[in-house]
Protein backbone atom coordinates (compact mmCIF):
# COMPACT_ATOMS: atom_id res chain seq x y z
CA UNK A 1 0.00 0.00 0.00
CA UNK A 2 1.44 3.54 -0.59
CA UNK A 3 1.20 5.80 2.35
CA UNK A 4 1.64 9.25 3.35
CA UNK A 5 3.09 9.31 7.25
CA UNK A 6 2.78 13.01 8.28
CA UNK A 7 4.75 13.98 11.67
CA UNK A 8 4.05 16.66 13.20
CA UNK A 9 5.61 19.02 15.96
CA UNK A 10 4.69 16.38 19.40
CA UNK A 11 7.43 15.13 21.63
CA UNK A 12 6.23 11.77 20.32
CA UNK A 13 7.68 12.91 17.11
CA UNK A 14 11.02 11.20 18.37
CA UNK A 15 9.58 7.57 18.00
CA UNK A 16 8.00 8.11 14.17
CA UNK A 17 10.72 6.24 12.60
CA UNK A 18 10.41 2.49 14.86
CA UNK A 19 6.52 3.13 13.27
CA UNK A 20 7.56 3.75 9.73
CA UNK A 21 10.53 1.09 9.82
CA UNK A 22 7.20 -1.13 11.08
CA UNK A 23 5.51 -0.07 8.02
CA UNK A 24 8.21 -0.50 5.48
CA UNK A 25 9.36 -4.01 7.27
CA UNK A 26 5.45 -4.92 6.12
CA UNK A 27 5.61 -4.32 2.80
CA UNK A 28 4.08 -0.73 2.22
CA UNK A 29 5.58 1.94 -0.22
CA UNK A 30 6.04 4.56 2.48
CA UNK A 31 6.54 8.19 1.84
CA UNK A 32 7.20 10.64 4.83
CA UNK A 33 6.31 14.18 5.25
CA UNK A 34 8.12 16.25 8.49
CA UNK A 35 6.52 19.39 10.10
CA UNK A 36 8.92 22.08 10.88
CA UNK A 37 7.93 20.85 14.54
CA UNK A 38 8.74 17.46 14.02
CA UNK A 39 12.19 18.91 12.72
CA UNK A 40 12.87 20.34 16.42
CA UNK A 41 12.80 16.57 17.40
CA UNK A 42 13.44 14.29 14.90
CA UNK A 43 16.01 14.61 11.96
CA UNK A 44 15.47 14.48 8.07
CA UNK A 45 18.67 12.38 8.20
CA UNK A 46 17.54 9.72 9.75
CA UNK A 47 14.38 8.61 8.21
CA UNK A 48 16.42 8.98 4.33
CA UNK A 49 18.87 6.16 6.40
CA UNK A 50 15.91 4.14 6.60
CA UNK A 51 13.94 5.08 3.46
CA UNK A 52 16.33 5.67 0.79
CA UNK A 53 14.81 9.00 0.23
CA UNK A 54 14.83 12.45 1.81
CA UNK A 55 11.39 13.15 3.85
CA UNK A 56 9.22 15.66 1.99
CA UNK A 57 9.25 18.96 2.89
CA UNK A 58 6.41 20.54 4.47
CA UNK A 59 7.16 24.34 2.99
CA UNK A 60 4.63 24.53 0.04
CA UNK A 61 7.28 26.57 -2.40
CA UNK A 62 10.03 24.14 -1.48
CA UNK A 63 11.90 23.72 -4.36
CA UNK A 64 11.46 19.52 -4.41
CA UNK A 65 7.65 20.40 -4.97
CA UNK A 66 8.79 22.63 -8.27
CA UNK A 67 6.27 21.42 -10.99
CA UNK A 68 2.44 22.39 -11.58
CA UNK A 69 0.93 19.57 -9.96
CA UNK A 70 0.69 20.38 -6.12
CA UNK A 71 -1.26 17.38 -5.32
CA UNK A 72 1.01 14.56 -6.63
CA UNK A 73 1.77 13.08 -3.57
CA UNK A 74 -2.27 13.23 -2.59
CA UNK A 75 -2.87 11.04 -5.94
CA UNK A 76 -0.40 9.00 -5.01
CA UNK A 77 -1.23 8.26 -1.48
CA UNK A 78 -3.61 5.14 -1.41
CA UNK A 79 -3.66 6.43 2.36
CA UNK A 80 -2.24 8.93 5.04
CA UNK A 81 -1.63 8.35 8.24
CA UNK A 82 -0.79 11.60 10.80
CA UNK A 83 1.57 10.71 13.17
CA UNK A 84 1.43 12.55 16.66
CA UNK A 85 -0.99 15.43 15.35
CA UNK A 86 -1.04 18.13 17.56
CA UNK A 87 -3.85 20.24 18.56
CA UNK A 88 -2.60 22.92 16.17
CA UNK A 89 -2.77 20.73 13.15
CA UNK A 90 -6.67 19.47 14.15
CA UNK A 91 -7.53 23.10 14.62
CA UNK A 92 -5.86 23.50 11.04
CA UNK A 93 -7.48 20.52 9.52
CA UNK A 94 -10.95 21.08 10.52
CA UNK A 95 -10.40 24.65 9.18
CA UNK A 96 -9.56 23.23 5.58
CA UNK A 97 -6.24 25.37 5.69
CA UNK A 98 -3.48 24.96 2.75
CA UNK A 99 -1.18 26.76 4.25
CA UNK A 100 1.41 24.11 3.88
CA UNK A 101 2.31 20.85 1.89
CA UNK A 102 0.40 18.70 4.21
CA UNK A 103 -3.02 20.51 4.59
CA UNK A 104 -2.83 20.99 0.67
CA UNK A 105 -2.46 17.16 -0.09
CA UNK A 106 -5.21 16.60 2.69
CA UNK A 107 -7.56 18.89 0.77
CA UNK A 108 -7.40 16.84 -2.36
CA UNK A 109 -6.94 13.44 -0.57
CA UNK A 110 -10.11 11.60 -0.83
CA UNK A 111 -8.87 8.31 1.08
CA UNK A 112 -8.44 7.00 5.04
CA UNK A 113 -6.75 9.72 6.89
CA UNK A 114 -5.54 7.86 10.40
CA UNK A 115 -4.94 10.31 12.78
CA UNK A 116 -2.59 9.72 16.18
CA UNK A 117 -2.76 12.51 18.32
CA UNK A 118 -0.18 13.45 20.63
CA UNK A 119 -0.52 16.29 23.37
CA UNK A 120 -1.09 17.68 26.93
CA UNK A 121 -4.52 15.98 28.32
CA UNK A 122 -5.21 19.99 29.12
CA UNK A 123 -5.21 20.29 25.10
CA UNK A 124 -7.15 17.34 24.60
CA UNK A 125 -9.87 17.69 26.52
CA UNK A 126 -10.16 21.38 25.56
CA UNK A 127 -13.31 22.21 24.35
CA UNK A 128 -11.91 23.52 20.91
CA UNK A 129 -9.90 20.29 20.64
CA UNK A 130 -13.08 18.06 21.34
CA UNK A 131 -14.84 19.91 18.69
CA UNK A 132 -12.22 19.81 16.33
CA UNK A 133 -11.99 16.27 16.73
CA UNK A 134 -16.06 15.87 16.40
CA UNK A 135 -15.69 17.65 13.28
CA UNK A 136 -13.36 15.68 11.68
CA UNK A 137 -14.85 12.24 12.87
CA UNK A 138 -18.28 13.31 11.16
CA UNK A 139 -16.22 14.18 7.87
CA UNK A 140 -14.84 10.37 8.01
CA UNK A 141 -11.29 10.85 10.06
CA UNK A 142 -10.21 7.94 11.32
CA UNK A 143 -8.86 8.96 15.42
CA UNK A 144 -6.17 6.51 16.90
CA UNK A 145 -6.16 7.03 20.53
CA UNK A 146 -4.84 9.21 22.33
CA UNK A 147 -4.68 6.93 25.39
CA UNK A 148 -4.42 7.22 29.11
CA UNK A 149 -1.15 7.64 30.95
CA UNK A 150 2.05 10.19 31.53
CA UNK A 151 3.08 12.56 28.98
CA UNK A 152 6.11 13.76 28.27
CA UNK A 153 5.82 16.92 31.05
CA UNK A 154 4.89 14.20 33.92
CA UNK A 155 1.21 14.78 33.87
CA UNK A 156 -1.39 11.71 33.63
CA UNK A 157 -4.19 11.84 31.28
CA UNK A 158 -5.69 10.90 28.38
CA UNK A 159 -2.78 12.57 25.61
CA UNK A 160 -0.62 9.88 25.21
CA UNK A 161 0.55 8.34 21.61
CA UNK A 162 -1.39 4.93 21.41
CA UNK A 163 0.85 2.24 21.56
CA UNK A 164 2.73 1.45 18.13
CA UNK A 165 1.11 -2.30 18.44
CA UNK A 166 -2.07 -1.27 18.71
CA UNK A 167 -1.99 1.28 15.88
CA UNK A 168 -0.51 -1.07 13.62
CA UNK A 169 -3.42 -3.87 14.28
CA UNK A 170 -6.04 -1.10 13.73
CA UNK A 171 -4.08 -0.50 10.28
CA UNK A 172 -4.02 -3.98 9.66
CA UNK A 173 -7.90 -4.29 10.67
CA UNK A 174 -8.79 -1.38 8.02
CA UNK A 175 -7.28 -2.89 5.54
CA UNK A 176 -9.16 -6.14 5.92
CA UNK A 177 -11.94 -4.00 4.78
CA UNK A 178 -12.75 -3.87 1.03
CA UNK A 179 -15.29 -1.55 -1.43
CA UNK A 180 -17.47 -4.18 -0.23
CA UNK A 181 -16.75 -3.69 3.30
CA UNK A 182 -18.06 0.28 3.17
CA UNK A 183 -21.26 -1.00 1.78
CA UNK A 184 -22.57 -4.12 3.87
CA UNK A 185 -25.19 -3.19 6.54
CA UNK A 186 -24.34 -4.22 9.88
CA UNK A 187 -26.79 -4.81 12.89
CA UNK A 188 -24.83 -4.49 16.37
CA UNK A 189 -26.77 -5.59 19.58
CA UNK A 190 -25.47 -4.84 23.16
CA UNK A 191 -26.44 -4.63 26.62
CA UNK A 192 -28.83 -6.39 29.36
CA UNK A 193 -32.25 -6.80 28.93
CA UNK A 194 -35.18 -5.77 31.65
CA UNK A 195 -37.90 -7.52 33.13
CA UNK A 196 -40.39 -5.23 35.34
CA UNK A 197 -41.45 -7.37 38.27
CA UNK A 198 -44.24 -4.54 40.03
CA UNK A 199 -43.46 -0.33 40.03
CA UNK A 200 -39.96 -0.64 42.05
CA UNK A 201 -38.55 -4.07 41.14
CA UNK A 202 -36.55 -5.24 37.68
CA UNK A 203 -35.20 -8.76 36.98
CA UNK A 204 -31.80 -7.51 34.38
CA UNK A 205 -28.61 -9.69 33.80
CA UNK A 206 -25.05 -8.50 34.14
CA UNK A 207 -23.80 -6.53 31.00
CA UNK A 208 -21.93 -3.56 30.81
CA UNK A 209 -22.10 -2.83 27.34
CA UNK A 210 -18.65 -2.21 26.80
CA UNK A 211 -18.13 -5.28 24.39
CA UNK A 212 -20.82 -3.90 22.29
CA UNK A 213 -18.55 -0.49 22.43
CA UNK A 214 -15.71 -2.21 21.71
CA UNK A 215 -17.68 -3.51 18.38
CA UNK A 216 -18.53 -0.33 17.03
CA UNK A 217 -15.13 0.91 17.54
CA UNK A 218 -13.50 -1.74 15.92
CA UNK A 219 -16.49 -1.43 13.00
CA UNK A 220 -15.70 2.42 12.92
CA UNK A 221 -11.82 1.70 12.30
CA UNK A 222 -12.20 -0.29 9.13
CA UNK A 223 -15.07 1.90 7.96
CA UNK A 224 -18.40 0.51 8.91
CA UNK A 225 -21.48 2.45 10.94
CA UNK A 226 -23.74 -0.13 11.99
CA UNK A 227 -26.74 0.48 13.36
CA UNK A 228 -27.50 -0.54 17.13
CA UNK A 229 -29.95 -2.36 19.43
CA UNK A 230 -28.55 -0.82 22.90
CA UNK A 231 -30.18 -2.20 26.03
CA UNK A 232 -30.29 -0.03 29.59
CA UNK A 233 -26.36 0.67 29.66
CA UNK A 234 -24.79 3.12 31.93
CA UNK A 235 -25.89 7.13 30.46
CA UNK A 236 -22.13 7.30 29.85
CA UNK A 237 -22.04 4.00 27.44
CA UNK A 238 -25.38 4.97 26.01
CA UNK A 239 -23.38 8.80 24.99
CA UNK A 240 -20.69 7.17 23.77
CA UNK A 241 -22.68 4.62 21.39
CA UNK A 242 -24.65 7.98 20.00
CA UNK A 243 -21.44 9.92 19.42
CA UNK A 244 -20.10 6.88 17.40
CA UNK A 245 -22.59 6.07 14.92
CA UNK A 246 -25.45 9.05 15.58
CA UNK A 247 -28.99 8.89 16.58
CA UNK A 248 -30.02 7.78 14.02
CA UNK A 249 -28.41 4.53 13.59
CA UNK A 250 -29.59 4.17 17.45
CA UNK A 251 -32.74 1.35 18.46
CA UNK A 252 -33.23 1.51 22.77
CA UNK A 253 -34.92 -1.04 24.29
CA UNK A 254 -35.78 -2.46 27.82
CA UNK A 255 -38.01 -5.31 27.61
CA UNK A 256 -37.51 -8.68 25.52
CA UNK A 257 -40.75 -7.19 23.66
CA UNK A 258 -38.85 -4.25 22.75
CA UNK A 259 -36.17 -5.95 21.25
CA UNK A 260 -38.49 -8.79 19.50
CA UNK A 261 -39.94 -5.60 17.48
CA UNK A 262 -36.81 -3.74 17.18
CA UNK A 263 -35.28 -6.86 15.86
CA UNK A 264 -38.07 -7.43 13.66
CA UNK A 265 -37.63 -4.31 11.53
CA UNK A 266 -33.79 -4.68 11.43
CA UNK A 267 -33.18 -8.22 10.61
CA UNK A 268 -33.81 -8.00 7.00
CA UNK A 269 -31.87 -5.14 6.42
CA UNK A 270 -28.57 -6.52 7.88
CA UNK A 271 -25.72 -8.20 6.13
CA UNK A 272 -24.18 -9.16 9.22
CA UNK A 273 -26.14 -9.55 12.68
CA UNK A 274 -23.06 -9.12 15.69
CA UNK A 275 -25.84 -10.94 18.68
CA UNK A 276 -23.64 -9.20 21.09
CA UNK A 277 -27.23 -8.33 24.13
CA UNK A 278 -27.28 -9.84 26.92
CA UNK A 279 -30.83 -11.44 26.45
CA UNK A 280 -32.54 -12.76 29.24
CA UNK A 281 -33.50 -16.09 28.90
CA UNK A 282 -37.12 -15.81 31.47
CA UNK A 283 -38.37 -12.96 32.46
CA UNK A 284 -41.85 -11.96 34.62
CA UNK A 285 -45.17 -12.88 33.86
CA UNK A 286 -48.04 -10.48 33.18
CA UNK A 287 -47.00 -7.70 35.76
CA UNK A 288 -49.48 -5.07 36.42
CA UNK A 289 -47.41 -2.44 38.10
CA UNK A 290 -48.78 -3.70 41.64
CA UNK A 291 -46.16 -3.98 44.29
CA UNK A 292 -45.30 -7.75 45.11
CA UNK A 293 -45.32 -8.63 48.43
CA UNK A 294 -43.63 -11.25 50.63
CA UNK A 295 -47.18 -13.60 51.13
CA UNK A 296 -46.99 -13.43 47.06
CA UNK A 297 -44.19 -16.11 47.31
CA UNK A 298 -46.01 -18.74 48.25
CA UNK A 299 -47.68 -18.40 44.66
CA UNK A 300 -44.01 -18.67 43.37
CA UNK A 301 -42.48 -15.92 41.00
CA UNK A 302 -44.69 -15.95 37.78
CA UNK A 303 -41.71 -16.50 35.16
CA UNK A 304 -41.73 -17.60 30.95
CA UNK A 305 -39.26 -18.43 29.18
CA UNK A 306 -37.81 -15.40 26.83
CA UNK A 307 -37.41 -16.75 22.83
CA UNK A 308 -33.95 -17.51 21.75
CA UNK A 309 -33.59 -14.38 19.02
CA UNK A 310 -29.84 -15.21 17.96
CA UNK A 311 -31.30 -18.82 17.26
CA UNK A 312 -34.54 -17.04 15.48
CA UNK A 313 -32.56 -14.59 13.13
CA UNK A 314 -30.58 -17.59 12.52
CA UNK A 315 -33.38 -19.82 11.53
CA UNK A 316 -34.82 -17.39 9.14
CA UNK A 317 -31.91 -15.88 7.92
CA UNK A 318 -31.17 -15.30 4.20
CA UNK A 319 -28.10 -17.36 2.45
CA UNK A 320 -25.93 -14.07 2.19
CA UNK A 321 -26.77 -13.08 5.90
CA UNK A 322 -24.35 -14.11 8.64
CA UNK A 323 -24.92 -13.92 12.22
CA UNK A 324 -21.86 -13.63 14.89
CA UNK A 325 -23.21 -15.07 18.01
CA UNK A 326 -21.56 -14.82 21.97
CA UNK A 327 -21.46 -17.69 24.37
CA UNK A 328 -20.59 -16.68 27.64
CA UNK A 329 -19.32 -20.13 29.36
CA UNK A 330 -18.93 -20.04 33.17
CA UNK A 331 -18.14 -23.84 33.83
CA UNK A 332 -15.67 -26.95 33.03
CA UNK A 333 -12.79 -26.66 31.44
CA UNK A 334 -11.55 -25.45 28.25
CA UNK A 335 -12.73 -28.72 26.09
CA UNK A 336 -15.49 -29.25 27.48
CA UNK A 337 -15.98 -24.66 27.55
CA UNK A 338 -15.55 -25.23 23.68
CA UNK A 339 -17.84 -28.14 22.80
CA UNK A 340 -20.74 -26.48 24.88
CA UNK A 341 -20.30 -23.37 23.11
CA UNK A 342 -19.87 -25.29 19.82
CA UNK A 343 -23.28 -26.83 20.14
CA UNK A 344 -24.91 -23.74 21.42
CA UNK A 345 -23.70 -22.30 18.04
CA UNK A 346 -24.54 -24.86 15.45
CA UNK A 347 -28.12 -24.79 16.99
CA UNK A 348 -28.28 -21.22 16.18
CA UNK A 349 -26.93 -21.57 13.11
CA UNK A 350 -24.28 -19.13 13.55
CA UNK A 351 -21.90 -18.39 11.30
CA UNK A 352 -19.38 -17.52 14.07
CA UNK A 353 -19.62 -17.54 17.92
CA UNK A 354 -16.98 -15.19 20.31
CA UNK A 355 -16.40 -17.58 23.74
CA UNK A 356 -16.09 -15.71 26.71
CA UNK A 357 -15.29 -17.60 30.37
CA UNK A 358 -16.97 -16.24 32.75
CA UNK A 359 -15.23 -16.06 35.92
CA UNK A 360 -13.70 -14.07 39.12
CA UNK A 361 -10.91 -12.52 36.47
CA UNK A 362 -12.75 -12.61 33.37
CA UNK A 363 -16.68 -11.39 32.19
CA UNK A 364 -19.05 -9.02 31.75
CA UNK A 365 -17.57 -6.16 34.32
CA UNK A 366 -13.97 -7.27 33.79
CA UNK A 367 -10.93 -5.61 32.08
CA UNK A 368 -9.85 -8.77 30.64
CA UNK A 369 -11.24 -11.81 29.52
CA UNK A 370 -10.37 -15.59 28.23
CA UNK A 371 -12.07 -15.62 24.64
CA UNK A 372 -12.13 -17.98 22.14
CA UNK A 373 -13.59 -17.43 18.54
CA UNK A 374 -15.54 -20.26 16.66
CA UNK A 375 -15.34 -19.78 12.76
CA UNK A 376 -17.55 -21.51 10.07
CA UNK A 377 -15.65 -23.93 9.31
CA UNK A 378 -15.99 -25.01 13.54
CA UNK A 379 -11.87 -24.24 13.52
CA UNK A 380 -11.41 -22.83 16.48
CA UNK A 381 -8.93 -19.41 17.53
CA UNK A 382 -8.03 -18.85 20.87
CA UNK A 383 -7.23 -14.95 21.73
CA UNK A 384 -5.79 -15.52 24.85
CA UNK A 385 -6.56 -15.52 28.39
CA UNK A 386 -6.42 -11.91 29.32
CA UNK A 387 -7.01 -9.34 26.39
CA UNK A 388 -9.18 -6.10 26.56
CA UNK A 389 -12.86 -6.06 25.09
CA UNK A 390 -11.04 -3.72 22.39
CA UNK A 391 -8.62 -6.29 21.50
CA UNK A 392 -11.25 -9.23 21.36
CA UNK A 393 -13.41 -6.92 19.12
CA UNK A 394 -10.94 -5.66 17.12
CA UNK A 395 -9.50 -9.15 16.56
CA UNK A 396 -13.57 -10.58 16.13
CA UNK A 397 -14.22 -7.83 13.40
CA UNK A 398 -10.87 -8.71 11.56
CA UNK A 399 -11.64 -11.91 11.48
CA UNK A 400 -15.16 -11.85 9.92
CA UNK A 401 -14.52 -9.20 7.47
CA UNK A 402 -11.66 -11.32 5.92
CA UNK A 403 -13.69 -13.84 5.31
CA UNK A 404 -16.50 -11.60 4.24
CA UNK A 405 -13.97 -9.94 1.78
CA UNK A 406 -13.05 -13.37 0.23
CA UNK A 407 -16.15 -14.43 0.09
CA UNK A 408 -17.12 -11.86 -1.59
CA UNK A 409 -14.35 -12.17 -4.26
CA UNK A 410 -15.32 -15.52 -4.49
CA UNK A 411 -18.63 -14.82 -5.63
CA UNK A 412 -17.59 -11.78 -7.84
CA UNK A 413 -15.18 -14.09 -9.60
CA UNK A 414 -17.90 -16.88 -10.87
CA UNK A 415 -19.68 -14.08 -11.76
CA UNK A 416 -17.11 -12.74 -14.18
CA UNK A 417 -16.59 -16.77 -14.92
Amino acid sequence: MKLLVAVCGSIAAYRSVDFVRDLKARGHDVKVLLTHGAKEFVSARVFETFLGEAPLSNDIFDPTHAGTDHIAVARWAERVVVYGATAHFLAAYRCGLANDFLQTQLLAFRGDVCVMPAMNPSMWSHPATVENVGVLESRGVKFWGPVGGRVACGEEGVGHLIAHSEALAKFEALSAASPKAQKIEVLVSMGPMRSRLDSVRFLQNESSGKMGLALIEALKNVGISPRVLLGPVDESIAAEVEKLVGFAQLNRYLSDDDYRKLLDGESRRCDIFFSAAAVLDFAFEGSDGSKFNKADLDAGLPLRAVEDFAAAFGRDKEDDQWLVSFSAETEGDDRALLERALTKKLAKNAEWTLVNRVSAVSGPNSQASEAWILDPDQGIVYLGASRSKNEIARDLVTEVMKAWNLAFAKSQASLDA
